[in-house]
């Protein structure tokens, strides 16, 4: 059963044993065991209300319209004319909200097996219920499944908006499931279900895909970031009984007009096929999330950042290697059976084992094949050999310089990080530099073919770019990563309007990576060449160089420039 305790609920699940999400607790707004289900509904510091069924969070205020609309256009837009749809689940209204908008849709039948759900949503919800309202919708309380075995051969789309595969949502998950889909749908249907976390759950993921495969001619997988889900991530699993659908062109793309007019803050048609641009760990990660044990009762670690007020991250510390204070930092290193080893500055995660990877390449990659020949490469901070390793990938480089703040970190992160230590015995790696930042930059001008930044803070200042803009050579690239857009919209606004003044070419960029703050990572990209569209690259790494990686592939560098509709409305203003 859920529950707050000092003031905090923590999303505290066998599910995806030893991390959890915690939200500070304002007020607890109604909390009831239906006859399927706990269901608890709390007013957040953070996040707004939010919607909590058997401990895992449905639902949030802030971010729920992320999942609703991929959920809904994702499928919608795949098809020629969706008039009829058939929505399992949804309780909270959400999806029904988005259906209700779409201009081709004249009915939705929905099944929610909860009542219960569905009348606290119009209490506390009225954001997403609001769509209960609409001329197009029936409800119809009781089992979907029944319910399809009854309405063989009418929808045109079926929307499964489940919980986790726990409780009365497991069946849902079931190859017998999608056999009822499949008959339930028109003889060109489509359909679209919540296909968990591809970060924990691949190979459960994949099971299904198996067994959709020879029910349907066209199967496909999509995620996108929904920062209160685990690792911020979350999947759908779609098929479609036409031979000639193609999941990753949407048939129909929304003008900036009729995203306005939609109240469209997320989706639009370059989310709709980046979604499908599945980063090379799906195919690789094979190792099953199933262990199980007290989470409750174990030594848990719980991030505490001053950008993210009112929310925090926390992992199970398996074992303690190293914790200490060092020139009045507190460092920490310990195990996560999530992420390997995880490193700790004054309560905040720099770097885990495990999604490590995720930077490495998203920083080395986007900005390397961009420039049509860099030679001498700058690395700001990072504490990670593995972006020496990613940027000495490329033939035409020749020359490595690394800058660090602290050689008390530099040495503990090479202790304790081992796969990625090698980089700094990497024969291209020319210099490590100990010391302040900006000094290093002002004192090389005009020297650097890329320079590649890590401290997400340091680089926000507008001023910085002046620094990092004298040290380029005349066609030069920079890439910062940066805080969530989630959390500093208008700060890096701000920096992309500053740069947009001294650049020729300015883009963001970004990546869903489990442990930072929302389960995403922003990159401003940068360069002095007119000509660069950071968009299509100039340089492809080998095949044998590209299986080699963990994250980056090609679709997956183009995926990384769509942008929500939330920050491209602001980025373009």
């Amino acid at each position: 059963m859920a529950k707050v305790e000092n003031g905090w609920f923590a999303e505290i699940s066998d599910l995806w044993y030893g991390q959890a999400m915690s939200f500070e607790v304002n007020k607890v707004l109604c909390h009831k065991k239906s006859q399927y289900q706990d269901i608890l509904m709390f007013e957040s510091k953070s996040h707004g209300n939010v919607l909590v069924l058997d401990s895992c969070v449905q639902c949030t205020d802030r971010d729920e319209f992320s999942y609703q609309e991929m959920i809904t256009y994702l499928p919608l837009n795949s098809h020629p004319n969706p008039r009829k749809v058939l929505v399992i689940g949804a309780g909270d209204g959400g999806v029904i909200r988005e259906i209700a908008k779409h201009p081709c849709v004249e009915s939705i039948v929905q099944c929610e097996i909860d009542e219960e759900v569905v009348n606290m949503s119009k209490k506390y919800l009225p954001n997403m219920s609001c769509g209960y309202n609409s001329a197009k919708h029936t409800l119809h309380v009781g089992c979907g499944k029944e319910f399809m075995k009854k309405h063989q051969g009418e929808f045109d789309v079926i929307i499964t908006d489940s919980s986790d595969p726990v409780g009365p949502a497991a069946s849902l998950f079931e190859k017998e499931y999608y056999e009822l889909m499949k008959s339930a749908l028109k003889s060109d249907g489509i359909l679209c279900s919540q296909g968990e976390c591809p970060w924990l759950d691949n190979v459960f993921i994949k099971n299904m895909m198996k067994f959709c495969s020879p029910l349907f001619p066209v199967v496909g997988y999509a995620y996108t970031n929904v920062p209160t889900y685990p690792c911020g991530q979350i999947g759908f699993l779609m098929c479609s009984r036409s031979p000639e659908t193609k999941f990753d062109q949407p048939l129909r793309r929304f003008s900036s007009e009729q995203l306005t007019s939609l109240n469209l803050k997320f989706y639009n048609s370059e989310m709709h096929t980046a979604a499908f641009a599945l980063p090379q760990f799906f195919e690789k990660k094979n190792k099953e999330y199933d262990k199980t044990g007290s989470s409750e009762d174990s030594d848990w670690f719980w991030e505490k950042r001053k950008i993210a007020p009112g929310q925090s991250f926390g992992l199970i510390k398996e074992d303690i290697h190293f914790h200490k204070k060092i020139n009045n930092q507190d460092i920490l290193v310990f195990n996560s059976y999530v992420y390997g080893n995880v490193l700790v500055v004054d309560d905040v995660i720099q770097r885990t084992e495990c999604d490590q990877a995720l930077y490495d390449e998203s920083l080395a990659h986007l900005a390397l094949s961009c420039h049509p020949d860099p030679k001498k490469v700058l690395i700001i901070g990072g504490l990670s050999g593995g972006i020496i390793n990613e940027v000495s990938r490329y033939q035409s480089v020749e020359e490595i310089v690394q800058c660090e703040a602290s050689q008390a970190l530099l040495d503990i992160s090479k202790k304790y990080f081992d796969q990625t230590s090698t980089g700094y015995e990497n024969p291209k790696l020319r210099e490590l530099y100990i010391g302040t930042y900006m000094e290093y930059i002002k004192t090389h001008p005009v020297e650097y073919d890329v320079i590649i930044t890590v401290p997400a803070e340091t680089f926000l200042q507008p001023n910085t770019s002046d620094a990092l803009k004298s040290a380029l050579k005349p066609n030069g690239i920079v890439i910062s990563q940066l805080p969530s857009f989630w959390l500093e919209l208008d700060a890096i606004h701000s920096l992309f309007k500053y740069n947009k003044t001294s650049f020729s070419t300015v883009k963001l960029a970004y990546s869903c990576i489990p442990t930072p703050p929302f389960g995403q990572t922003t990159f401003m990209l940068r360069s002095l060449n007119p000509a660069t569209c950071f968009e299509t690259p100039v340089q492809q790494l080998s095949d044998e160089e590209h299986s080699q990686l963990y994250f980056y592939n090609s679709k997956v560098h183009s995926a990384c420039f769509a942008l929500p509709e939330f920050v491209r409305k602001v980025i373009d203003s």
